[in-house]
Formats: C-alpha cells, sequence, structure tokens
C-alpha cells in the first residue's frame, strides 16, 4: 500500500478497509496520539526499516509534515485507499489486534469453545481452560524479564501489552523505545509499558 498508493487510489480487500476504518476512528478519539500514518517518523529513530541514528530537528519536522490520519483518503464506495502528501501507514500498533479478532473468529465459527489466542502480547480468552474459571495471563516486570508484576484473570476478553523494553534502539549510548508519539515526533520515553484488557 505504502508503494502503491502516493497520491493514487488503491483498491484494498474489504477486511483491511474496515481496519483502516477503525484507526481513523481510534486516532480522531485520541487527537493524534494513535496513528497509522506515523510510520515516518518511526523510521527515522531505526524502526521499520530506518537508520538508528538520532534525528536532527529538520528531520523530524520533514518527517511529522507526512503524519496526519486526514492525509489516509478512504473510499468505501470504491473500497480504496488514496496516501496524500508522502504519507505512510505503520499497522504494527493495530494489526495484531486485528489478527487475533479473526483469528477468534475462525475458531469461533468452527465452534471452539475454550482457547488461548496468543500473537505476541495481544490475546483473547475464548471461554475458560479446562477444569478453572478463568485463564491466568501473567504481566512481565518491563525491567526484569524473568519476573512476573502481575496476573490477570481473564473469561472472554482481550488483552494486549506494549513496551519499550523489547524494541528498542541505542543512540549515543542511550535506549530509545518503539513507541513514537505521532504528534512530536519524538520516542516516549515516560512509560515502560502499558497493559489494557
Amino acid at each position: 500500500l505504502n508503494r502503491q498508493s502516493n497520491r493514487r487510489q488503491v483498491n484494498v480487500f474489504s477486511g483491511i478497509l474496515g481496519l483502516l476504518l477503525k484507526a481513523q476512528k481510534y486516532s480522531k478519539f485520541t487527537a493524534g496520539a494513535f496513528d497509522v500514518t506515523a510510520r515516518p517518523v518511526v523510521r527515522l529513530w531505526g524502526f521499520q526499516g530506518g537508520e538508528a541514528r538520532l534525528p536532527a530537528e529538520s528531520d523530524i519536522a520533514d518527517a511529522l509534515s507526512r503524519v496526519g490520519w486526514r492525509k489516509m483518503a478512504l473510499d468505501t464506495g470504491d473500497s480504496t485507499l488514496t496516501l496524500l502528501e508522502g504519507a505512510e501507514i505503520d499497522l504494527a500498533g493495530i494489526g495484531k489486534g486485528y489478527a487475533v479478532d479473526r483469528c477468534v473468529e475462525i475458531l469461533r465459527s468452527h465452534g471452539a469453545e475454550s482457547a488461548l489466542v496468543d500473537l505476541g502480547g495481544n490475546m483473547f480468552a475464548i471461554g475458560t481452560p479446562p477444569g478453572r474459571e478463568a485463564w491466568s495471563i501473567g504481566i512481565r516486570d518491563p525491567e526484569d524479564s524473568n519476573e512476573v508484576i502481575g496476573k490477570l484473570l481473564i473469561t472472554d476478553e482481550g488483552v494486549a501489552t506494549s513496551g519499550n523494553y523489547e524494541n528498542f534502539v541505542v543512540i549515543d549510548g542511550k535506549r530509545y523505545g518503539h513507541i513514537v508519539d505521532p504528534r512530536t515526533g519524538r520516542t516516549v520515553d515516560h512509560v515502560l509499558g502499558v497493559t489494557v484488557v
């Protein structure tokens, strides 16, 4: 989509179109704190195939000029996407959740009453495990990967965890996490990890 959609319409599969519509909704709701068009600033820091380096202010400003959910034009009638002004999308913040939802949908359509879908920190518990009242999900300590700081008991719920403790780059001896604020173009360093049920 990024290669083919700069200023021209590209047909997209209905599931992806629905996902992009949800992404726009969340971008509006969060006033841009979540934005799938953040790829230009994410790459600046060395993620998504970029080169790990401390970006200059001018580079951040240039990348930010290509970020913003309004630069993603979706046409539900024709099922098309057009990316404007050099925008690029990055579905890392929403894609795993979509994949989990699809897995759950398929499992339930085949009659599954008990299953735990886990796609790298994004989970959904269908029913309960045999002989138990709920699924027990451990929340890893972001400062010590061998420790668990808490447990959640879930049934027919989703859980997503993201943090800067696994995916990071080191630039000039300082560690920068992969979570980038699309409004500022800078990495988010004041949060170690977040878990949402």
